[in-house]
């Protein structure tokens, strides 16, 4: 299912929205015991964060995170693959996944004891 997403200005918006974002922010830091509470905090019903919780977020710096994949054929030589991620780290960037074939040498090598 395909999803629509705004960014919008919270200024030019609801304070119902507003005071959802916030309620979520304190139902997280575990200061309150249900959602009541927070509700009555903030001052929203609980029918109105129950119709938007699920639907209204901040715009965060996770939300602004550039993915990108990156292959390389690499020779079969000892911390080849740590250099590789050690250059990665200082360029500031992280590594979500490694997916690592057999080693072409090491293929061909089994294929010819079989």
């Amino acid at each position: 299912m395909s999803q629509n997403y705004l960014i919008v200005n919270q200024e030019v918006l609801p304070d119902v929205f507003s005071k959802v974002i916030e309620a979520k922010k304190l139902l997280n830091s575990g200061d309150f015991k249900n959602v009541s509470e927070v509700v009555n905090e903030v001052g929203l019903s609980r029918s109105a964060f129950y119709k938007y919780k699920d639907h209204v977020f901040v715009a965060d710096k996770t939300a602004q995170i550039r993915k990108t994949l990156i292959s390389f054929n690499l020779t079969d030589k000892k911390g080849l693959l740590s250099s590789v991620l050690n250059r990665l780290s200082e360029l500031g960037g992280n590594v979500l996944t490694i997916n690592q074939n057999i080693p072409s040498k090491t293929l061909q090598q089994s294929l010819l004891r079989c």
